[in-house]
């Protein structure tokens, strides 16, 4: 079996159970009969392997049996049998012999008996070597002439061959059973020739013809013309003689075969003594009868005007129209309701005479009329019977026809099978009902049983075969369970856990594409991190190089740097090198965008949301460059350099020099301000909403100053360095040098003081963060530096690290702090969730830059060979992770957008 329809294949033994068996082509056959030996050994194993056109096998064992042979005297199974006679007449007599069984059998001399396995339902049956007649009476050439038996040959040694035998009846031709007059009353008197009845026979056969003698004529009374019984000579019919005569009736079939009737002539009374005087009219009470009556239904009542008032009169037709009338009495009845058919036609003349008892006649005609009567549909056709596979629910298959002999009727259609829910119908149409099981691979055609009800409820049923097409599946979800991972866990995707199958298509032509990549891990192929849009296929899933890597995303993966990165909620932006110079790049938590693309560098990437701004080299000096998440702008376009640009929102800052010193610069996502205008430099701005903060050298020493969207006030004024401010609302933190060591301080904004956080003696805090009224930095410890955070809210310091290597530039978002550290070989990434440390990486080379927001966190390490974006979305917090994919078999079929779940436990 194999997935691939159609596919051919090839058969190799891989272990042939000692040499026993051999391989012809698709055929297992004997190689060593001699080694087969029921004694020895009662069963082999064997091993066979099938190999495809693509070179693909499958190896299965099996077991075969040897069976036990009487190898003193072998006994063979009879091969055939024969019978020498398989024609009988019908209605022969129990007993009968039809014709002589014999055996073809390899064991000359061989005995052998027989037994009938079908006598076909009684019969037939065996007398020794003979198949008889056993029941006569069901052998009726007229109900069926041919009759299949199943005969069975069993020789001495209990092997049996059946064989089915077909036993052919002759037709005999039957004796006539019964005879009838239509009438047995005539007038005294009455013409020579005069007809009293006409005579019909009963006949097995009933396609027989008949000859009619009468045998008792009554004294040359009566006789016969063709099947009528007529006058012979009237002046011996005498009332007052005679009432009544009797006759023998005889028909002769075409085979000669006899049946005598006797029969009561009734002679009616005539007023021989009053002139008698034909009837002048005759009149019927009803001319219409319904097309398909019964035999014997009346017509009508017969009337006739007669001079004489108290004659009495009889009645027979001249004209019966094609034997469809008769005469019953004193009514016109039906004789033959086949030949009564409305759409043949509507209207039948007959001739109907009436006789007085003088014997005196009148003939008239009447048209009868045929009414309309709903009749059975006879035939029911559709247009069509094949269907692709897979069809829409209500996709129309054929239109349905019916013939009826009322042409003008109208139809209904039901199905009395609809193969098992696979068909419906919609008005005269045949449609599609549940296309998911017309599946080509599964069965190629379906049986349904149509039936057409018309009008007036009469129905019709008829068998058909509806035929599928074979067209392309689509690629089916057969397994996606969830994927469970430790947090910070490396998991192979299997195929236990997510496969995909295709009818008509390799694992390897089963091409997924990432929709949506995980939020909160990575997916990998080998060691290629895979994003939006990159593909893998069902191959690589089963030969499981596939990986999710929980807490952790490569967002850059290529041969040149890439640095400097910063991230705003889950977005993430940087630097990276082209080759040829520095672009920025912009991952939005799902893909990567390249912001620009020049052949100029392009430095300093800042974010908040999906805002990003810049400094680039336009040819001249450096510019600053702003991005919505939708187009670019350039901020600044001015001879002189302008970096150091921050975001906050839509504002940004940013120093420029204008020609004598630097000065600071806000855009307020309209236009630009500057913020200061004077004779010395003014450098490392930082942003929060609408307030900026910045250093400024005031002739004699760097101070802090800071702007709250309307004025700007200084916030230090004294003989020693102020540098490194950095801002969190209208809080800031900056650096202090007092002449011995550096020092931290912070501006509460809300109540306008500051205050000294650290004061140690000779030695140094540098790199002061701020999140809110929380604050880390490093420290030198004596020994190495290590990171400190304070609480503003109630002044308290903590130490993050206490340990022999050094811990620096921390990143503060909230309570949560990122730094790196050197672990004696290189620098990793550490986090602390406002209760305890996680180690985010643990690798050979060295992790820089961490930068925070929220509990995301992002850094650059190398590879190895360069330096790539990293990004842990869940900074060691346990959570869900998912993923979504298409499924392309790459000719047209395709799983829609699906989710695989990830479990982090």
């Amino acid at each position: 079996m194999d997935p691939d329809a159609g596919d051919p294949h090839t058969y190799t033994l891989i272990d042939n159970a000692g040499g026993r068996f051999t391989l012809s082509g698709n055929q297992l056959a004997v190689a060593n009969g001699t080694l087969l030996d029921f004694e020895t050994t009662a069963s082999h194993g064997i091993i066979l392997q099938t190999t495809d056109s693509e070179g693909n096998t499958f190896d299965k064992p099996f077991t075969i049996s040897v069976t036990d042979v009487n190898e003193e005297t072998p006994n063979n199974a009879p091969t055939d049998i024969a019978l020498s006679n398989s024609v009988i007449d019908e209605n022969r007599a129990n007993g009968t012999a039809i014709g002589t069984l014999t055996t073809a059998d390899p064991d000359a001399g061989d005995i052998h008996s027989y037994s009938l396995v079908d006598n076909a339902g009684g019969r037939f049956a065996i007398a020794g070597n003979q198949l008889t007649v056993a029941n006569g009476a069901l052998l009726d050439f007229e109900t069926a002439n041919t009759y299949n038996i199943v005969v069975r040959t069993t020789d001495a040694a209990g092997q049996t061959f059946n064989k089915t035998l077909a036993v052919t009846v002759n037709n005999v031709n039957e004796v006539p059973t019964d005879l009838a007059v239509s009438n047995l009353i005539v007038a005294e008197n009455s013409a020579n020739g005069s007809l009293i009845g006409t005579i019909t026979p009963t006949d097995p056969d009933t396609t027989d013809t008949h000859t009619y003698t009468l045998l008792d004529n009554a004294g040359g009374r009566f006789a016969i013309s063709k099947n009528q019984l007529t006058v012979a000579n009237g002046s011996l019919l005498d009332y007052e003689t005679a009432t009544i005569h009797n006759i023998t009736l005889r028909t002769t079939d075409a085979g000669g075969n006899n049946f005598d009737k006797a029969f009561t002539v009734t002679v009616s009374n005539v007023n021989e003594t009053i002139p008698n005087n034909a009837p002048t009219d005759i009149s019927v009470s009803n001319i219409t009868l319904a097309e398909n009556s019964s035999n014997g239904t009346i017509l009508g009542d017969l009337a006739t005007v007669d001079p004489d008032a108290a004659d009495t009169h009889s009645y027979s037709l001249v004209d019966n129209a094609g034997g469809r009338f008769a005469i019953s009495g004193s009514q016109i009845t039906l004789a033959d309701g086949t030949l009564l058919d409305y759409e043949t036609g509507n209207s039948h003349p007959i001739t109907v005479r009436t006789t007085d008892a003088g014997g005196l006649t009148f003939d008239k005609t009447f048209t009868l009329s045929v009414t309309n009567l709903n009749e059975m549909p006879t035939d029911m056709g559709v247009s069509n019977t094949v269907v692709n596979e897979n069809s829409s629910n209500g996709t129309a298959i054929a239109n349905l026809t019916t013939t009826d002999p009322d042409t003008a009727d109208t139809y209904t259609y039901s199905l009395v099978d609809n193969a098992g829910g696979r068909f419906g119908i919609s008005g005269n149409q045949l449609t599609v009902a549940n296309g998911t099981l017309l599946d080509y691979e599964t069965g190629t055609s379906h049986p349904i049983i149509l039936r057409s009800t018309d009008a007036g409820g009469l129905s019709i049923d008829k068998n058909f075969v509806i035929t599928l097409n074979n067209v392309n599946d689509p690629p089916v979800l057969v397994r996606n369970s969830p994927l469970s991972v430790t947090q910070g866990g490396i998991v192979g995707i299997t195929n236990s856990l997510l496969q995909v199958t295709d009818q008509d298509n390799t694992p390897g032509q089963l091409t997924y594409t990432l929709v949506n990549a995980p939020a909160n891990g990575q997916l990998r192929l080998e060691s290629t991190p895979l994003f939006v849009n990159d593909t893998f296929t069902q191959a690589d899933i089963d030969s499981t190089p596939m990986r999710y890597t929980h807490g952790l995303i490569q967002l850059s993966n290529n041969s040149n740097d890439d640095y400097n990165p910063q991230i705003s909620g889950s977005s993430v932006v940087w630097s990276g090198s082209e080759g040829t110079d520095n672009e920025v790049y912009f991952y939005d938590g799902t893909s990567t965008t390249q912001l620009t693309n020049n052949s100029t560098d392009d430095y300093n990437p800042q974010i908040s949301g999906s805002n990003v701004v810049w400094f680039g080299f336009d040819g001249t000096d450096n510019e600053i460059y702003f991005s919505d998440g939708t187009s670019t702008i350039q901020l600044t376009n001015n001879s002189t350099d302008d970096y150091s640009n921050q975001i906050s929102g839509s504002n940004v800052v940013w120093y420029g020099f204008d020609g004598t010193d630097n000065e600071i610069y806000f855009y307020n996502g309209t236009s630009t301000i500057q913020l200061t205008n004077n004779s010395t430099d003014d450098s490392n701005p930082q942003i929060s909403g609408s307030n900026v903060v910045w250093q400024s050298f005031d002739g004699t020493d760097n101070e802090i100053y800071f702007y709250d969207g309307n004025s700007t006030i200084q916030l230090t004024n004294n003989s020693t360095d102020d540098y490194n401010p950095q801002i969190s609302g209208s809080n800031v933190v900056w650096q202090n040098y007092d002449g011995i060591d550096v020092d931290i301080y912070f501006h509460d904004g809300n109540n306008a003081t500051t205050a000294q956080v650290t004061n140690n003696n000779s030695t140094e805090n540098f790199n002061p963060q701020i999140s809110g009224s929380n604050v880390v930095w490093y420290h030198y410890d004596g020994t190495d530096e290590e990171i400190y955070f304070y609480d503003g809210n109630n002044a308290t310091t903590t130490q993050l690290t206490n340990n022999s290597i050094t811990d620096w530039y921390p990143q503060i978002s909230g309570s949560n702090v990122v730094w790196y550290g050197f672990d004696g070989t290189d620098n990793e990434i550490y986090f602390y969730d406002g209760t305890s440390t996680t180690q985010l990486t643990n690798n050979s080379t060295d992790d820089s830059n961490p930068q925070i927001s929220g509990s995301n966190v992002v850094w650059y390490g190398s590879d190895g060979t360069d330096n790539e974006i990293y990004f842990s979305p869940m900074a060691g917090t346990s959570m869900s992770d998912s993923l979504m994919f298409t499924v392309s078999d790459g000719i047209g079929g395709v799983l829609g957008a699906t989710t695989f779940n990830v479990n982090v436990i």
